[in-house]
């Protein structure tokens, strides 16, 4: 299993979004279904540190932060490619749905940009702020760069709201019994 890092990290969120202590319920789940985890990066975490604003998708989708996340990723995909070369199964990645980086089905976008100062009428920006179907950043050049080396798996999006996963460990635990 390939997660973002912030399910193993909750300390990596944007304050205050962890809603629960240490890491995700689910990483116990996987462990528990004999998964081994890798763990993504945090590109937000390198780009921007801990003490961030909430981003959006177009704040994230410029070549240079694309380029970074290349950087970040390429070893955990030379990983996976040598994982696949011997016969591993790469099962699925787990990301964070309403992420601008990490999400898998759904993105937080809108027009977030300026400078705090009494010229700029955050209301309005505020009002722009929505999810959207797709993927984050670093998700869409994880996707790439996968493909790029003949490894094909699926993307399941974990929703924050939503601490048990019951979905995804009914899904996990089908996997197990037709194995």
């Amino acid at each position: 299993m390939i997660i973002s890092h912030c399910l193993l990290n909750v300390n990596a969120k944007v304050e205050p979004l962890a809603k629960e202590m240490g890491g995700s319920s689910i990483i116990c789940k996987l462990i528990e279904l004999g998964y081994g985890i890798i763990q993504l990066p945090c590109i937000e975490m390198a780009m921007f540190g801990a003490k961030r604003w909430g981003l959006v998708y177009e704040q994230c989708n410029f070549p240079a932060f694309r380029e970074q996340c290349q950087r970040l990723l390429h070893p955990i995909v030379q990983q996976l490619k040598d994982y696949k070369e011997h016969g591993y199964s790469i099962e699925m990645v787990i990301g964070v749905d309403g992420s601008p980086t990490c999400g898998t089905n759904f993105v937080s976008k809108g027009n977030w940009f300026g400078e705090f100062n009494s010229e700029n009428n955050y209301q309005a920006k505020i009002d722009t702020l929505h999810i959207a179907k797709g993927k984050g950043v670093m998700m869409e050049v994880l996707e790439n760069m996968l493909k790029e080396n003949g490894i094909s798996t699926l993307f399941y999006g974990i929703d924050e709201r939503e601490t048990m996963h019951e979905e995804l460990i009914q899904m996990l635990n089908q996997k197990q019994e037709n194995n």
